[in-house]
């Protein structure tokens, strides 16, 4: 069972967490119904939290079916709804403790199929520009990277996001959630600078995220 994430030292950077591997006899010490135990983490993953991650993953492919069938208000409504459902389920994760395996798994993977899938649909109608979806694959792809890099040399590292690749994505969010507002009409063209200035800003802070990640990565390919 994996247990506790732990800090590791300055040669890899406070953005990679070791994950250390129990062993049968300590998982065996424990006595049934306490925190570590195989049934009793089953029961914690099915909680309030991890419900709001799994709606936010159902309605990814809802909002892409409004995009398509050219239905912009209702998908601006169902993104707004699922961006929003991010904030809450951490919020509610940290307030009553119960952050899991499982949540931290599918909230990554809700946000990251949220973003991509919004920003594909728009840079292919023309409403947002192609330079805006290939920085933040960049990041994507240094994230990836340096996660791979530490299974492959064996340290088995977590890579947790930096605070400007979390400025990043609620940046890309914001950018998002404007440009489906200018599609859906509302606002009229007025919003179009702050669409622009929003979207350069998520950029580069897209572009220092991934400079970060590169350097980490740099850094534990060296050690």
């Amino acid at each position: 069972m994996l247990g506790r994430a732990a800090a590791v030292g300055s040669a890899t950077g406070s953005y990679l967490r070791p994950v250390e591997m129990e062993t049968a006899e300590q998982a065996g010490c424990r006595a049934p119904g306490r925190p570590g135990d195989a049934a009793w983490y089953a029961r914690s993953s099915v909680n309030l939290p991890n419900a709001i991650t799994s709606i936010r993953l159902a309605l990814v492919p809802v909002f892409a079916w409004l995009h398509l069938t050219d239905q912009p208000f209702s998908a601006m409504v169902v993104f707004t709804v699922a961006a929003l459902s991010d904030g809450i389920d951490g919020l509610l994760a940290r307030l009553f403790d119960q952050r899991t395996r499982l949540g931290a798994i599918l909230d990554p993977i809700a946000d990251k199929l949220l973003v991509a899938t919004s920003l594909v649909l728009l840079v292919v109608s023309g409403t947002l520009p192609p330079w805006l979806f290939l920085t933040a694959l960049l990041r994507d792809a240094a994230v990836g990277s340096l996660g791979l890099a530490s299974r492959l040399k064996g340290r088995w590292l977590e890579v947790e996001p930096t605070r400007i690749s979390k400025y990043a994505t609620f940046t890309v969010m914001a950018t998002v959630f404007l440009a489906l507002g200018y599609r859906a009409g509302v606002g009229g063209p007025e919003v179009v600078p702050y669409l622009r200035v929003v979207a350069i800003v998520a950029a580069q802070c897209l572009l220092v995220a991934s400079l970060q990640y590169g350097h980490r990565l740099f850094g534990l390919l060296r050690a």
